[in-house]
């Protein structure tokens, strides 16, 4: 029977040693579904302020602050979660930019 996976076997100074390579897919419907739809979303509440009158100054800014503390708590479970390396991944360049777009918005 065996593996399904084809390896390499090299010998070197009498031993045997084996190199299998076992390709892995990580599909990132999770993410999409808990991370990059509701910062979209979020991001589009922060721009909303711009339609309400500028005499409810309370709701402009609640509209304003609130979608950037969300987004940093966001951005803080997200690098939670991923391990820890220098590689850069496109999730994190988006919560990046949606970040760096929403605070954009609150000035």
């Amino acid at each position: 029977e065996g593996f399904d996976t084809p390896g390499i076997v090299k010998t070197v100074n009498g031993r045997e040693f084996v190199s299998l390579q076992i390709p892995i897919d990580r599909k990132p419907k999770f993410y999409i579904d808990q991370v990059v739809v509701p910062c979209l979303l979020f991001l589009f509440v922060s721009y909303i302020q711009f339609f309400v009158p500028s005499s409810a100054v309370p709701a402009r800014a609640a509209l304003a602050v609130i979608p950037v503390l969300i987004m940093r708590t966001m951005f803080n479970s997200v690098y939670q979660s991923l391990p820890e390396g220098s590689q850069q991944m496109w999730l994190g360049d988006f919560l990046q930019t949606t970040m760096f777009l929403c605070i954009l918005a609150a000035l």
